[in-house]
């Protein structure tokens, strides 16, 4: 079942991805980069996978001591729970108006 308006994502990265490269060309303009001291590459992915792992991986590349405080409190606040409790704190308004202009998405 599809809404008016929308397309499959599997049409969206076929129409977009594929035909405009500079999506593609940003990606991969950082791999070089991979094990450079000042940058860390993650996915989205991994935060579901693994939300504990990440935040220490962050913590330890940034050089902040994380303690268990610390730690629970920062899990909390990245929990989709925390972010739907607390919409206004999280308004993507701007990102999602240019994601819709660039990616050329639908209102």
């Amino acid at each position: 079942m599809s809404n008016q308006g929308s397309i499959s994502l599997d049409e969206f990265s076929r129409k977009k991805f594929m035909q405009d490269r500079r999506y593609w060309k940003h990606l991969t303009s950082w791999w070089p980069h991979r094990n450079d001291d000042d940058v860390l590459l993650m996915a989205f992915e991994q935060m579901k996978i693994d939300i504990t792992g990440v935040i220490k991986r962050i913590a330890d590349f940034i050089k902040i001591e994380l303690d268990d405080e610390l730690k629970t409190i920062t899990e909390q606040h990245a929990s989709l729970e925390f972010m739907q409790q607390n919409r206004s704190k999280f308004d993507d308004l701007l990102m999602r108006e240019m994601s819709e202009r660039v990616a050329y998405l639908p209102p």
